[in-house]
């Protein structure tokens, strides 16, 4: 009974309490020209959007970890999510920052952004998965127990593993973000972190889901500079997100990447591993 209340006490948590306070440190940001829906680095602060951003990613890890702890890993990256999407929610979209800033050269910014949540993010899943997982095994009559993650991060199968966990990931936000709205890519980023990770798991069953983490925390980074590229031509990036013709996978901004891996990541893993055990013959 007791492991149950905490079950449910642990994203509670990240839901009523952590997660609005990382998201009132997001929402008080302002763009350059002091209006609302700014990003970490496109903002009048920039550095006060580094500290609102390190807080958020602060108290995702405190929550991840506890949660890591008493209830298991996969849960307490859900957890974390739930407190990052609280940020995600209440940071701007990609056309508005860029209409704002009356350049396309805020492209530029946000892959810095993407390089800098990336590596953060990483380090906060690489923690998560290292903490010793103290629940209680309890499982349900006509349920199978799942085998715990591997926690392995270097291996001969990570680099097909990282490059699967890309490619799925960016199909599924190019399918899904048709728009720059934010509901739209903030569901277009956790679909991409159940892809990522489904696909990650089927090509390697021995690296820890951090690579899928890392993939996307590159496609954060990737994709803004990649948009700087591929509207170089005459009606450049600005244009391009003010017309609603931005590359796709740049329209969800780095915390949204990072909010829907933590969340869709941990959906992935299960699908994924309800599918390996299926198809692995019985001995």
């Amino acid at each position: 009974m007791l492991h149950v209340a905490v079950r449910y006490a642990i994203p509670l948590l990240a839901l009523f309490v952590a997660g609005p306070i990382a998201g009132y440190l997001t929402a008080s940001l302002r763009t350059p020209d002091a209006g609302t829906g700014a990003s970490l680095l496109v903002s009048a602060n920039p550095t006060q959007g580094i500290i609102a951003g390190l807080i958020s990613m602060a108290l995702a890890l405190a929550v991840g970890v506890i949660g890591a702890r008493l209830v298991g890993r996969r849960a307490g990256l859900f957890s974390a999510g739930l407190v990052l999407a609280w940020a995600a929610i209440n940071t701007g979209r990609i056309d508005t920052i860029i209409g704002r800033t009356g350049s396309g050269g805020a492209l530029n910014s946000i892959a810095l952004e993407g390089a800098i949540v990336g590596v953060v993010g990483v380090a906060v899943a690489l923690i998560i998965f290292m903490v010793p997982e103290h629940a209680p095994k309890v499982v349900s009559p006509g349920h199978h127990q799942l085998p715990p993650e591997p926690t392995k991060v270097l291996d001969a199968t990570a680099p097909i593993a990282i490059v699967a966990a890309i490619a799925a990931a960016g199909v599924a936000c190019w399918l899904i973000a048709q728009s720059t709205l934010k509901g739209q890519t903030f569901a277009a980023a956790i679909i991409g972190g159940v892809f990522a990770a489904a696909a990650g798991r089927m090509a390697s069953q021995r690296v820890s889901p951090v690579i899928f983490v890392a993939g996307i925390a590159l496609l954060a980074c990737a994709a803004p500079a990649a948009a700087v590229f591929v509207h170089s031509g005459t009606e450049g990036a600005f244009k391009a997100a003010i017309a609603g013709r931005l590359f796709a996978l740049a329209r969800p901004l780095p915390l949204d990447w990072l909010a829907g891996a933590f969340l869709g990541i941990p959906v992935g893993l299960t699908w994924a591993g309800s599918m390996l055990e299926k198809h692995t013959p019985k001995k």
